[in-house]
């Protein structure tokens, strides 16, 4: 119960103070998935953007060559 120790000195019951310590794992594991999946968005989003700028690239060469 040492990890509960300020929890349980608030709420005084230690039923209480696991409670309370259960929705805090919960939560801060909640955060952490969220982390997680922003860190995946913005990668995709990264990989998209330079899929775009290398066809955008391709592009403007082929473009280029045309008018040559």
């Amino acid at each position: 119960m040492s990890g509960n120790n300020e929890i349980y000195e608030r709420y005084g019951n230690e039923e209480e103070a696991e409670n309370c310590s259960r929705e805090q794992n919960y939560f801060q594991d909640q955060i952490m998935k969220l982390s997680q999946n922003g860190l995946l968005i913005w990668q995709a989003s990264t990989r998209l953007t330079t899929l775009i700028l290398f066809l955008f690239e391709k592009s403007l060469k082929k473009q280029i060559l045309k008018g040559s």
